[in-house]
C-alpha cells in the first residue's frame, strides 16, 4: 500500500497535466506577474511562521522557547506531509522530547488537537463557501449562524468524553478499509483517553489555538488569490479560499500522502467551472509550489539539522 499510494498521486499529477494541455499551462505560466508571485511566497512564509507560534500557544504550559518549538515543529511537518493524511505527526512529539525532554504523552494530545482544529477551520471555509455561492449574500446571516451552530456543536462533543468515543468509534468503522485504522481500532480507548485530555487545554489557550487555525487557512487560500492575480485570473478571494479549504479536505480524506494529486485534482475541477482547464491547473500548481514544496523546503532544512 505504501508504494502504491505514491504512485497514485503521480499518477494524477501526470493526468492532470495531459487533459490541462501542457503546452498551454507553461505558457500561462510563463506570462505569471513575478511581483505578486513574489508576494505569495512571503505570505507562505509568514504562514509557517503563525504555525509555529500556534504551536507554540499549544504547548505555552510547558515553558518551551520559541526557538524549541520551531526545531520540534518544522521537522516534523516535514515528514507528516509524506504520510497520508498526515498521521506522522506524532513525530513532533519525539522532537519535543529530543530537544526539551517533554513528555511524549504529555505533547501528543496537543498534536491531535491542533490537527482536529485544522479539520474544523477547512470545514468552516467550506461550508460558508458552499452556502454563499450556492445561496448567494442575501443569506450570510443564516450562514453564520448556521457555522456558529455547528462550531458550538463540535465544541461540545470534543468536551465530552463519551461523545468523543462514540466518534472515533464511528471513523474507526468509516475507514476501517485501511491499515492504519485498524491497528488504532484496537487504541480506541488509549486514543481517546489521549484525545480528551488533550481538549482539556485553558479554554483561552484553545481559543487562540483556533482563531490562529482560521488564519493559517485564510492565509494559504490568500496564497493562491495572489497567484491568480498574478496570471491576470480575476476571481473571487473568498470563493478561491473556500474551495482551496475544500480541496485540502478531499486530499485529507484520500490518504495520499501530502494529498499530493488528489488536493490539485479537486481544485482544478472545481476552479474550471469559471476559468479555462489550463489556467486553473497553471494556478494550482504554482499555489502549491508556493504553500507546500516552498514550505517542505524550509522545512527540510531544519529536518537535516535536527
Amino acid at each position: 500500500m505504501k508504494k502504491i499510494l505514491p504512485i497514485i498521486s503521480i499518477a494524477l499529477l501526470l493526468a492532470l497535466l495531459y487533459f490541462s494541455d501542457f503546452g498551454m499551462v507553461v505558457e500561462t505560466i510563463s506570462k505569471a506577474n513575478i511581483i505578486l508571485l513574489i508576494a505569495a511566497a512571503l505570505v507562505s512564509i509568514l504562514t509557517l511562521l503563525i504555525k509555529i507560534i500556534r504551536w507554540k500557544t499549544l504547548i505555552s504550559d510547558m515553558d518551551v522557547s520559541f526557538k524549541d518549538s520551531a526545531f520540534s515543529f518544522l521537522p516534523a511537518l516535514f515528514i507528516a506531509n509524506f504520510t497520508p493524511a498526515r498521521i506522522g505527526e506524532p513525530v513532533r512529539s519525539y522532537f519535543l522530547k529530543r530537544l526539551t525532554g517533554c513528555s511524549i504523552s504529555h505533547s501528543i494530545p496537543r498534536v491531535i488537537t491542533e490537527r482536529v482544529l485544522d479539520m474544523l477551520s477547512l470545514v468552516i471555509l467550506s461550508i460558508l463557501g458552499i452556502f454563499l455561492f450556492s445561496f448567494g449574500l442575501e443569506y450570510s446571516t443564516l450562514s453564520i449562524a448556521l457555522l456558529i451552530a455547528f462550531i458550538v456543536l463540535i465544541v461540545l462533543i470534543l468536551r465530552s468524553r463519551r461523545a468523543i468515543s462514540k466518534l472515533f468509534r464511528i471513523l474507526f468503522k468509516l475507514f476501517s478499509f485501511h491499515r492504519k485504522a485498524r491497528e488504532w481500532k484496537t487504541k480506541s480507548e488509549e486514543i481517546t483517553e489521549k484525545f480528551y485530555n488533550g481538549m482539556r487545554v485553558q479554554k483561552r489557550i484553545l481559543l487562540s489555538a483556533f482563531l490562529i487555525s482560521l488564519l493559517v487557512w485564510i492565509l494559504e487560500g490568500f496564497v493562491f488569490c495572489l497567484v491568480m492575480l498574478s496570471l491576470a485570473i480575476d476571481l473571487t478571494p473568498f470563493f478561491i479560499i473556500s474551495i482551496f479549504a475544500f480541496s485540502v479536505l478531499m486530499g485529507t480524506i484520500s490518504f495520499l500522502p501530502g494529498g499530493i494529486g488528489s488536493t490539485e485534482f479537486v481544485f482544478v475541477l472545481l476552479l474550471s467551472v469559471h476559468i479555462t482547464v489550463a489556467q486553473a491547473t497553471a494556478g494550482v500548481i504554482l499555489g502549491r509550489f508556493l504553500t507546500f514544496w516552498l514550505t517542505m523546503f524550509i522545512c527540510g532544512i531544519f529536518w537535516k539539522r535536527v
